[in-house]
């Protein structure tokens, strides 16, 4: 009888330690050590699957078979779809074939490469103390979700000036949150300059320079007033009207938040209202009312208030006007806003009967 019994060879267990992660937009890296228990015998090979299914149908695979090197073991994937997420296991041989596979962790990812440029980069001066820049999304996200942007201003066009904040400095802020940012306590005279990085997992992408390059700040006309409404008035030959305080500067570029969703800019220092003014108080809003769409008509007139609401008067009895608004302070008169519309003055004509 054998005086030395050998334990029976099985099939090894899985493969332990094993990792994923991405090398580039068309490739993943998968690492992995060999098993606890090899079965009792010499492992000989490794076969990594992958696919785009969680249940591996449709499996490509390959194997590994140079193992004189040791662990810990890995295989580079390539030819892959960049931004398509891949399922990746790995198992391992031995004389009595292949053992159970182990999946990766984590269990899936997407081939990517940092994201292209943002477009659309444009710059405003909001204020004799704060720019406002907006962006859209790059041509190509690198095959992953943008994540955040990064907004870097500077006094140098090389953005490497050895000003101290604020006059250089960066944020960061969500690509889900906002698509425009506004820097706030810079000086008069001094021309700053800003660009735009997209980010993803991968990293920053390269920056986009704004249009214009640079900005050199001081105050500007207010924005458009928004939310206006007309309506035929209680009192005979009237139309009453009401709109609400600029939310946009006057160079359109919300503050921050979206254009669909528009954040109130911020208060300049010392101050108690939104800079969306220009940096100079609101003194007073036109009003003006006609009975032609393009205001050339006849029968139209305007009317000066300091309030947000005023009483149009000795109209004509059943005749539809046609009313605009604007704002105005010590540097000048802002853009009309003749449209219905929340925070953008951009929906239709605004218009009422008189009673």
């Amino acid at each position: 009888s054998d005086l030395n019994p050998q334990a029976p060879m099985v099939v090894p267990g899985t493969p332990t330690g094993v990792t994923l992660d991405v090398i580039s937009a068309t490739e993943l890296r998968v690492l992995f050590g060999p098993p606890s228990d090899n079965g009792g015998d010499t492992i000989t090979q490794y076969l990594v699957e992958w696919s785009t299914n969680i249940n591996f149908s449709n499996a490509e695979s390959d194997t590994l078979d140079y193992l004189a090197g040791g662990a810990p073991f890995f295989k580079t994937i390539s030819g892959l779809l960049t931004g398509i997420h891949y399922f990746v296991r790995v198992c391992a041989k031995n004389s009595q074939g292949f053992g159970i596979s182990q999946v990766t962790t984590p269990r899936s990812l997407n081939p990517h490469q940092k994201p292209a440029p943002p477009t659309n980069v444009k710059l405003g001066v909001t204020s004799d103390t704060m720019l406002t820049v907006s962006w859209n999304t790059p041509s190509s996200n690198g095959g992953d979700v943008i994540t955040n942007y990064r907004v870097e201003w500077d006094t140098n066009p090389g953005f490497s000036s050895g000003s101290m904040p604020p006059n250089k400095g960066y944020a960061d802020v969500e690509a889900s949150m906002q698509a425009s940012y506004t820097v706030e306590l810079l000086s008069m005279s001094i021309p700053y300059y800003v660009r735009v990085f997209a980010t993803n997992n991968a990293g920053f992408g390269i920056p986009q320079t704004a249009t214009p390059n640079s900005v050199t700040l001081a105050k500007q006309i207010p924005g458009t007033p928004h939310t206006l409404v007309a309506n035929t008035g209680n009192i005979p030959r009237t139309i009453e009207v009401v709109w609400q305080r600029p939310r946009v500067p006057h160079h359109g570029i919300p503050c921050s938040g979206f254009s669909s969703n528009v954040m109130d800019c911020p208060t300049p220092y010392g101050g108690n209202v939104p800079s969306s003014d220009g940096g100079d108080l609101i003194v007073e809003y036109e009003v003006e009312h006609n009975e032609s769409p393009d205001f050339g008509g006849s029968d139209g007139k305007r009317k000066l208030v300091t309030g947000l609401n005023c009483v149009l008067e000795n109209l004509t009895e059943g005749r539809t006007y046609y009313i605009r608004v604007l704002a105005r302070n010590k540097i000048g008169s802002g853009r009309y806003c003749e449209k219905s519309g929340t925070d953008i003055c951009d929906g239709n004509l605004v218009s009422a009967i008189a009673s």
